[in-house]
């Protein structure tokens, strides 16, 4: 059974809560991936050195829902701050992600 879309992208942003740098980026498209944090290299390797240097604590994030439009993903996760996410895919890869964050619990 292959892996969904939506599962491929709940799985990268597991790995990313706790600090699994290979986990996060075995979805990721090794020559596509943008990152739209300024403060971010593009790249797997990018996304790679960003979780080197976050706090080894396991962070907790949980995705609220998850749904796909097409070739694009979109994630709710409440953790410290709630993250809106879109993450448009190709030929099965994460190939960017948009963030949007807030610190207030927005209406569910």
């Amino acid at each position: 059974m292959s892996t969904t879309d939506i599962e491929k992208v709940v799985s990268a942003l597991r790995g990313f809560a706790i600090r699994d740098a290979e986990l996060t980026t075995r979805h990721v498209h090794p020559s596509k991936f943008i990152q739209h944090n300024p403060f971010v290299a593009d790249g797997v390797e990018g996304l790679k050195d960003e979780i080197s240097q976050l706090s080894r604590e396991n962070h907790h994030l949980e995705v609220v829902r998850a749904f796909q439009d097409g070739p694009y993903v979109f994630t709710q996760a409440e953790g410290l701050i709630w993250d809106f996410d879109s993450y448009p895919l190709k030929m099965g890869l994460k190939a960017a992600v948009f963030r949007g964050k807030t610190r207030n619990r927005p209406f569910l």
